[in-house]
């Protein structure tokens, strides 16, 4: 490992990043001081933890400016541009590094990156999955699972690590260096951090900027028609993914099966799988695209996509009753993925009863509209945002505002017709009520339970 012997090196953020870019610089020689400007009781107690393996953390950290010396700075991916820590950040006049740079730095393997505004985790999963079952040792990290600090710390024997990559995490990229990279989509997300499309298109793309030269870029088809992505690209070649098998892409779909664009055979049967839906497909052609962007034999994770289940709170039934199904997709964070959910679940009549609302990132969530009208039945809003979801939605479907998920559960059960669904898809982030989404996706299930025993 690089050493930091004799180097002080400040790092931002007391969370789950922080804390392991922290234990990781003081192992490489680093003397560590640890800000956050938080100071409750578990933060508290992970305080005592580091101080007693020689770290200075330093809590309730309320100051913009840090006017004592230091030679590098490592930002977790929560710490907000215009928050204390983040001034601070931008007033160093030491490198400031995201800890997924940093960790990378100390990762010896090569990595397989995706980033996208949806479908990260499941791609991430299913990548990792898929390459498990075609006899490669492989582990996911990032924004997924483990910090790349931590697992530099526990030095697993792989032959690669998968990595998801939000937008947070690239806000400060240079150092991450990726074998092969994924974009998978870009929709409107987190412009509340971010400000506008401009700078948020701006941040996947130099996901792919950090590809040594030479080196595709693995990307949805639909993109190449985004003037700011083709700037970005800048000339560099691509294998492309595509559900449309008419897009011209490299992986692409058509009548029921995955394809790689020159083989005279098709990849995998959609019959054999139990995942479903278009998002879906597309995850799966971008697994295979980047596996065979890295030089992988992509035929060779065709088994792991016949295997592979899709994760907790997306699109996971976990109920039924009265053929009533109860649809957990609390990880629906955003209005693109609520679409994708109502185009899996709907149909004609409108048989679906809508749980949505939380916080809205800034986002307008105007574009699920039309969905809304062919799908669903009545939307039962909670959260933050609810007032302002009923005000925009409520002259396209029937709109009633709930004091918490259990009760939008109960009246969603009352209103679903037979054999129609309530849809746990929330367009928002949980923050406002929850811990995170899974949090709010446990809630769902457990209601959904009392109301199924009934």
């Amino acid at each position: 490992m690089k050493s930091l012997c004799g180097q002080t090196v400040l790092v931002l953020g007391a969370g789950a990043s922080g804390l392991a870019a922290a234990r990781l610089a003081q192992t490489v020689g680093a003397r560590v001081i640890l800000l956050d400007s938080g100071s409750g009781e578990a933060l508290q107690r992970e305080a005592e933890v580091l101080r007693s393996e020689g770290i200075d953390v330093r809590l309730g950290w309320l100051d913009p400016f840090w006017n004592a010396a230091g030679d590098l700075a490592v930002i977790s991916p929560g710490i907000t541009a215009d928050g204390v820590l983040g001034r601070l950040a931008s007033s160093l006049s030491c490198p400031v590094q995201s800890e997924l740079a940093f960790g990378a730095g100390y990762c010896p393997w090569p990595m397989l990156a995706v980033t996208g505004t949806n479908g990260k985790t499941t791609t991430v999963e299913m990548l990792t999955h898929a390459l498990a079952a075609g006899g490669f040792c492989v582990a996911a990290g990032g924004n997924i699972g483990m910090p790349l600090s931590a697992l530099a710390l526990s030095r697993p024997a792989l032959d690669w690590l998968v990595v998801e990559v939000s937008s947070f995490q690239l806000e400060r990229p240079a150092g991450f260096a990726p074998r092969a990279a994924a974009l998978l989509n870009i929709t409107p997300d987190h412009l509340n951090r971010h400000g506008n499309m401009d700078a948020y298109v701006a941040l996947k793309m130099s996901l792919l900027e950090l590809l040594q030269p030479g080196q595709p870029a693995v990307l949805n088809y639909d993109l190449l028609t985004d003037e700011r992505v083709k700037r970005a690209l800048n000339g560099r070649a691509c294998v492309t993914f595509s559900a449309d098998a008419a897009a011209g892409a490299d992986f692409y779909a058509h009548a029921g099966q995955l394809w790689r664009r020159g083989l005279n055979e098709p990849l995998l049967a959609l019959s054999e799988v139990s995942w479903q839906g278009r998002h879906n497909v597309e995850n799966a052609l971008a697994t295979l695209a980047l596996a065979d962007s890295a030089g992988i034999d992509c035929r060779r994770l065709v088994p792991g996509l016949r295997s592979f289940r899709t994760g907790a709170h997306r699109m996971s039934v976990v109920a039924e009753k009265g053929g009533v199904r109860f649809v957990d997709d609390s990880k629906a964070t955003n209005v693109d993925a609520l679409i994708q959910a109502l185009d899996v679940f709907g149909g004609t009549p409108p048989a679906i009863a809508l749980i949505a609302g939380g916080v809205d990132k800034g986002c307008s969530l105007d574009e699920a509209r039309p969905q809304l009208r062919r799908y669903v039945k009545k939307v039962f809003l909670i959260g933050a945002c609810k007032g302002r979801l009923a005000a925009s939605w409520g002259t396209d479907v029937p709109c009633e505002q709930c004091a918490d998920l259990p009760e939008a559960v109960h009246k969603a059960a009352r209103c679903a017709s037979p054999q129609g669904t309530v849809l746990l898809s929330p367009a928002c982030a949980s923050q406002d009520m929850f811990t995170d989404y899974a949090h709010r996706g446990r809630v769902f299930a457990d209601a959904a339970a009392t109301w199924s025993a009934i």
